[in-house]
């Protein structure tokens, strides 16, 4: 007698609860599109399936921003994204093969998937209000991507080869919405998006890209993470592509990205002990700081009548010109310093918090740009041991893929991104010696 596969029953098990919840929605909202994230979850696995490894799951995520917006479009602005699923679906579908991926992690990276786990399950249930639609939202953010690509393996060479392909393609779509042609779907999203919640989307009188991704900030932040995989591939080929994307975070007023590349730029001129180099690029980089403050006195309100390159010029000068006294840093210092008041009273942490759909329906509460602030004061002291060891553990193997997964973490929403902090994270995995 054969013996019982599990772990393909626990498969077709996964595919039923599927099936049966997609469809359960669909025949109670009366509208056949509520199946749409159940027909791509089925597709990806498909040919995942059929080619043995998890590049369309890549893809997917790569495209999660442009599937969402068609899924809200299709339903009218239903409140919530079902798309959000499929990567809980993704990870129970292929539950034994990640187990198994879990044991071959070194000790360290073993410790790092644990505490972060027990961090975020920690900061999900603090608030002791939990809405099953929330707290599967809140896992997929924080919790999943850790697991999405750790049965890939040499995910690294793949992913270099491919690379050029995605940026192409993601660029390309950044520039029609850049000369405002958009799909039915992205002009829905515009029209609808609250920019109350949404405050980078728009730039003055104009929209800002965010081709593919979920948000400006994960577009942005891919364009840094292009930066520095063409940069560290070393031929003049990639360094092209590399000049373009900083030309482009330039062109779409990314300021945070621009500070992150200039930064990482000279991160990997030490790596590369191109000392002499960066001598003279950091003294290039004074000296213009000085001409701007002191010949460059133009006002930097940007104004509904501004063209488009004067609200980017102003906007991208701007904290040069005010010695990085803008308004949304000050806005934010002042909220923190909020926040302080509020951390003192609850030393453990306040809980975390969607948003757009808090659990309390508070919308002010931990609205942060940032993935650092918004676990600080969610997460209060227990987070601050978490990022300890964490950073402990990261640094262990330092690159600069390590440099700039800490960077981003502390200076933008990178636990919120979709695409770029798995990719970050399994590239410093396969750094590791034993992966």
């Amino acid at each position: 007698m054969k013996r019982l596969d599990y772990s393909n029953i626990f498969k077709l098990g996964s595919l039923f609860i599927a099936t049966s919840f997609y469809v359960f929605l669909a025949v109670k909202e009366k509208n056949l599109f509520f199946v749409f994230p159940l027909v791509l979850f089925f597709i990806i696995v498909f040919f995942d399936e059929k080619n043995k490894n998890n590049i369309y799951f890549l893809v997917f995520l790569l495209l999660y921003g442009f599937f969402s917006r068609l899924f809200y479009f299709f339903t009218s602005g239903y409140p919530y994204n079902l798309v959000f699923l499929i990567p809980f679906l993704y990870v129970m579908f292929y539950l034994k093969e990640i187990f198994f991926s879990i044991l071959g992690l070194t000790k360290e990276l073993k410790l790092f998937l644990l505490i972060h786990s027990l961090m975020i399950i920690y900061m999900i249930i603090l608030p002791l209000k939990i809405d099953i639609f929330d707290f599967f939202v809140l896992v997929n953010l924080y919790i999943f991507p850790f697991f999405f690509f750790l049965n890939f393996k040499k995910f690294t060479i793949l992913f270099n080869r491919l690379f050029v392909y995605f940026f192409t393609f993601t660029v390309f779509y950044a520039l029609l919405q850049y000369f405002n042609i958009y799909f039915l779907s992205d002009m829905f999203y515009v029209k609808n998006v609250s920019f109350y919640q949404y405050t980078s989307l728009k730039l003055g009188n104009y929209y800002r890209p965010f081709s593919t991704f979920s948000s400006v900030e994960e577009f942005s932040c891919f364009l840094a993470l292009s930066f520095i995989v063409f940069l560290k591939n070393k031929n003049r080929f990639s360094i092209l592509f590399s000049l373009i994307s900083f030309f482009l975070i330039v062109i779409f007023s990314f300021r945070t990205s621009m500070f992150i590349v200039i930064f990482m730029f000279f991160v990997f001129l030490l790596f590369e002990k191109k000392y002499r180099t960066f001598f003279i690029v950091f003294l290039f980089f004074l000296i213009f700081y000085e001409f701007l403050l002191i010949f460059i006195k133009i006002d930097t309100t940007v104004y509904k009548h501004d063209s488009r390159f004067k609200t980017i010029l102003k906007h991208n000068v701007e904290p040069f010109i005010k010695n990085f006294e803008t308004y949304s840093l000050k806005n934010r210092i002042q909220k923190v310093k909020n926040d302080i008041v509020n951390l003192k009273r609850k030393p453990f942490g306040d809980g975390l918090y969607l948003s757009s759909k808090a659990l309390d329906k508070n919308i002010d509460k931990n609205i942060y740009e940032t993935s650092f602030l918004n676990l600080l004061f969610s997460g209060g002291f227990v987070f601050v041991l978490y990022f300890v060891l964490s950073l402990l553990i990261l640094i262990r193997k330092i690159n600069i893929f390590t440099i700039f997964y800490i960077f981003l973490f502390v200076f933008s929403s990178l636990f919120n991104f979709h695409f770029v902090l798995p990719v970050i994270l399994k590239i410093i995995f396969e750094e590791y010696d034993g992966y």
